[in-house]
């Protein structure tokens, strides 16, 4: 006897009246019908399931029907525009658990609170215990004396901000009374967590820059401070490796350079929280808006720094020209193996030129003449020899211009009379400017 393939078709809700139902279970028939006896054919909607995070066993299920999605062996996503929350959060779980499902656009509602803490959950990094489901089945969910979550607990809005629709619950009472005031608000239901507060790690590219621990007042459980809650500034080497480590994982995984990452430790256990990664967080606004500017001004100056224009393709040997050195134009040869620019140069003497320190020296150019050159711009340093003690050698800072660009650089002045190319390119210039493809013999793409 053949197994059947199981397939779950989600739409985006259960249709509420017999005029949609051909969305439904209509549809289901139908579908059923043109694939056969050996696949079984499911149709939910995905507002109907309930959503455990951060659980022993978490899963996606509808209680009412007994629908567990890792009973499916294929998953598709036919409708859920309405609902990009739940199809994003459905998405990481099926990932995780190696479900198939079509098709991957449904990963654009990223960005919701559910979607990440399952996102979180599965990757390995501690978030509260969470449920997410229709405010019906979370009233549900907490009358059940077996549910895994207990009073007291937190109910917040999916897409709430800066602590707008988020409220406490110390018991089924009032959990009912915020569910009825807010009929249209979709909510997530998180296990309260002692505390003396949250800490806003401020994450700017790779580092964290700053660490803000946010108390809350004594008529609130929110210690954000746009709601009222007191702030004091702490160092990001206050914290433990571990709890560092997971701030700056969650704030890559989800592909943001500038985060706000909000961490809650638990007062009786010691065990650290994720509780959400913001977006850009605030800088001119809040708590200490001084010193989150100059961690914002420092990561914009290094970022700026790295970031360099796209990097052109040269050959082997490569024309150029020194317009601080009376615009000398050469060949120079490159070479990846050598680290520093050279340049050949004889007849080297450093003088005392109207009290100013200036170097003197001299370039054989390959028609037989000679170009002089003097420059103040120099250093020099004593180099060990094989053999025949230390000798003197110097360094030139110049311009050197290669397909009508300039670049500041340095240039070591050595002895290359025995060398085709006066001129030696080294890949401390080469490197992050030029892509270097030997099969090219010369020139600049």
């Amino acid at each position: 006897m053949r197994s059947t393939t199981q397939v779950l078709i989600l739409v985006n809700h259960k249709p509420k009246d017999k005029d949609h139902s051909l969305n439904y279970g209509e549809f289901r028939r139908q579908v059923q019908q043109q694939v056969g006896e050996n696949v079984d054919i499911t149709v939910a909607g995905l507002k109907e399931f309930r959503f455990d995070i951060g659980v022993a066993d978490t899963k996606i299920c509808i209680p009412e029907r007994d629908v567990d999605v890792r009973d499916f062996n294929l998953v598709v996503f036919r409708l859920w525009s309405q609902q990009p929350e739940r199809a994003a959060a459905m998405t990481y779980y099926l990932r995780q658990e190696g479900i198939e499902y079509v098709d991957s656009s449904t990963a654009a509602g990223r960005g919701s609170k559910a979607a990440q803490a399952m996102a979180r959950w599965l990757a390995g990094v501690p978030v509260p215990r969470s449920v997410f489901a229709r405010n019906a089945q979370l009233r549900q969910y907490m009358e059940d004396p077996n549910a895994e979550l207990t009073f007291p607990c937190v109910l917040k809005s999916v897409s709430g901000r800066k602590g707008r629709d988020n409220y406490l619950a110390r018991d089924i009472t009032q959990m009912r009374d915020v569910l009825d005031r807010n009929p249209d608000v979709d909510f997530m239901l998180q296990q309260y967590i002692p505390h003396d507060g949250d800490y806003r790690f401020i994450v700017f590219g790779r580092f964290i820059r700053s660490v803000i621990h946010r108390r809350a007042n004594a008529h609130t459980h929110l210690s954000n401070t746009s709601q009222g809650g007191d702030a004091e500034l702490r160092e990001a080497k206050d914290f433990s490796k571990n709890v560092r480590h997971d701030v700056l994982r969650v704030a890559s995984m989800e592909g943001i350079q500038m985060a706000g990452v909000d961490v809650m430790f638990d007062q009786d256990t010691g065990r650290h929280y994720i509780l959400e990664v913001n977006r850009s967080p605030q800088i001119l606004t809040g708590a200490f808006p001084d010193e989150k500017l100059a961690a914002f001004g420092r990561f914009l100056k290094n970022h700026a720094v790295r970031t360099r224009k796209p990097r052109k393709t040269i050959g082997r040997h490569v024309p150029v020209m020194l317009p601080t050195l009376s615009n000398l134009s050469l060949t120079s040869k490159v070479d990846t193996g050598a680290y520093r620019n050279a340049l050949h140069a004889e007849d080297i003497r450093e003088k005392n030129q109207n009290g100013v320190p200036t170097l003197f020296f001299s370039v054989p150019l390959m028609d037989g003449t000679v170009s002089q050159h003097s420059t103040t711009q120099f250093k020099s340093t004593k180099v060990k020899q094989s053999g025949s003690g230390k000798e003197k050698r110097y360094f030139i800072y110049a311009d050197v211009r290669i397909d009508g660009r300039d670049y500041s650089t340095v240039f070591t002045l050595t002895d290359r009379k025995s060398m085709k190319y006066p001129l030696l390119l080294g890949r401390k210039l080469l490197r992050h400017n030029f892509v270097v493809d030997v099969s090219i013999t010369e020139g600049v793409f």
